[in-house]
């Protein structure tokens, strides 16, 4: 079964980076449509995980000399606790300057 994996990457700096983890990835049997992107320091690809399991996949890159801090999964954990933090904020300062008018 083939499936979309996204996954944050430290240590990428340039596009040479980029090339280095693609061309890692398109070695491995079962693995396509890699995009690394070294301003957003992260990969996706597309894999089968009954040919290669994530762990054989990070391991490659982490061969490489970077290291895989995250997937989609953990980030959107976080990024829904800070938008709710956001409106939180939001409504307290919107009352405080409305409260200031009356």
């Amino acid at each position: 079964m083939w499936v979309r994996s996204f996954f944050y990457i430290e240590g990428m700096t340039c596009l040479n980076c980029e090339t280095k983890i693609e061309k890692a990835l398109l070695e491995i049997d079962g693995v396509k449509n890699i995009k690394a992107n070294f301003l957003g320091s992260h990969v996706t690809f597309i894999h089968n995980n009954k040919i290669n399991k994530i762990g054989n996949i990070i391991q490659t890159i982490e061969s490489r000399g970077y290291t895989v801090k995250g997937s989609e999964e953990k980030v959107k954990r976080k990024t829904n606790i800070s938008y709710v933090f956001t409106i939180i904020i939001s409504i307290y300062f919107l009352y405080y300057m409305v409260s200031y008018f009356l």
